[in-house]
């Protein structure tokens, strides 16, 4: 069968055609609509669809978990209103009190709508759900009238401070992180833009974002484990701000880490205030924050997580002597304290490269297979679709033409004899 050299031509455009232009089938499905109703107890996200849902909802880094997703894949029932409710702390909902620029608690989750039953394409949507509770003020007055002297009222609003919670890379002042590696150094730093105010750092909290959690700095603002987060500095003028240097470090098998402090507010030259920061944080001749009872030492030894043990020690403590903190309640509620819960970011870590342990042989014969890749390498050339199909199309027009132009030369020589001879 012989192909004639424009049907060559028009047969290689069309492959080229089907090599570049094929392309899948997307979902027929979006997000119309999205909106939130708070309760007392409850958050309720409610979607609306294009066509009838057939995914799933969840809350981000938990879609394992059943109770914080939920599935819609009934061919009987379908629905293009999907929704979800969840209730206060369940499925990792991280809550924040706040005092600017109202006084309140903030309640945050992020919810994923998926339209595919196992796996996340381009047509998701990712939505942060937020509901802040105000703070109720209430008036209590007296209808009793006392005859006294007229006073004049001078009043001042002072603007409460914005505080910030950040890690940063190269010192207290470098430039915010959101991805680093295992090992690598970092400050935490926590400020606020006032200069009428002190602050104390405590109840410091890591998490995977899965709702596994460890504390490294207790009630007192001081290091529960100086190895993973040591003491902090705080500085002595100017804005407040306190920062410790730290290293990167992650939960296992886990590719993101968030940190959450509460940071209690005072009013400068207040003796409650000067008493309560900087904190007074034991530390022994090692470096270490000291621990009471003499196990502790030898729980760390056989526990590379003795902290969490002594941690659950100590909560049991509390609840044996409630008067303690009732007590220290007491004695902050005559002075200004405030406090405010901040959050970091999502950072993402990479894991640690993985290290092959190789006999000299191995070593001597992955060198010279390195070698005999890197000579063959340098006689091979690699091209695209497009680019090998525009050298193929070239090559065959001058196989093509070439044969005729050889041609034409040769009867034009053959012309010119004939012509020379007759003359």
């Amino acid at each position: 069968m012989r192909i004639s050299f424009w049907n060559f031509i028009i047969l290689l455009f069309w492959n080229l055609l089907l090599a570049n232009g094929v392309k899948s089938v997307g979902i027929d499905n979006d997000v119309l609509n999205c909106d939130i109703h708070c309760t007392e107890d409850t958050i309720t996200v409610n979607f609306l669809t294009r066509n009838p849902f057939r995914g799933r909802l969840f809350v981000k880094g938990m879609s394992d978990r059943t109770e914080c997703s939920q599935s819609f894949g009934n061919p009987t029932v379908s629905t293009t209103e999907p929704s979800m409710s969840f209730g206060f702390g369940a499925c990792n909902m991280h809550r924040s009190r706040m005092i600017d620029p109202q006084a309140g608690m903030m309640q945050s989750i992020v919810v994923v709508i998926s339209f595919h039953r196992l796996f996340i394409t381009k047509v998701d949507r990712a939505y942060v759900i937020q509901c802040f509770y105000m703070e109720a003020e209430k008036t209590v007055a007296s209808d009793l009238e006392v005859s006294m002297l007229t006073t004049g009222q001078l009043l001042d609003t002072a603007r409460m401070p914005t505080c910030a919670y950040e890690v940063r890379k190269g010192g207290p002042d470098g430039s915010v992180i959101r991805y680093a590696e295992i090992g690598e150094a970092v400050n935490h730093v926590w400020f606020c833009d006032s200069n009428s105010h002190k602050i104390l750092v405590k109840n410091c909290y890591v998490d995977d974002g899965q709702g596994n959690q460890v504390k490294i700095i207790n009630e007192n603002g001081c290091a529960i484990e100086p190895v993973i987060i040591g003491n902090l500095n705080y500085a002595s003028s100017g804005t407040p701000k306190a920062w410790v240097d730290s290293y990167v470090f992650k939960f296992a098998d886990k590719p993101h880490v968030f940190f959450h402090c509460t940071m209690q507010l005072c009013n400068k030259g207040d003796d409650f205030c000067e008493n309560l920061t900087p904190p007074h944080c034991p530390v022994s001749d090692s470096g270490q924050v000291q621990t009471t009872g003499a196990s502790a030492s030898a729980d760390d030894e056989s526990n590379p997580y003795g902290f969490i043990l002594r941690q659950q020690k100590q909560r049991l403590r509390q609840k044996r002597h409630p008067l303690t903190s009732a007590q220290s309640e007491q004695l902050t509620s005559q002075h200004f304290n405030q406090e405010i819960d901040l959050f970091t970011p999502q950072m993402t870590v990479f894991d640690l490269e993985s290290r092959s342990i190789k006999s000299e042989g191995d070593e001597n014969r992955e060198g010279t297979q390195r070698n005999s890749i890197s000579r063959h390498s340098t006689t091979e050339v690699c091209f695209s679709k497009v680019t090998y199909g525009v050298f193929m199309l070239g090559t065959a027009l001058l196989c093509s033409t070439l044969p005729i132009v050889l041609t034409l030369l040769c009867r034009r020589e053959v012309v010119r004899q004939k012509a020379n001879t007759n003359g």
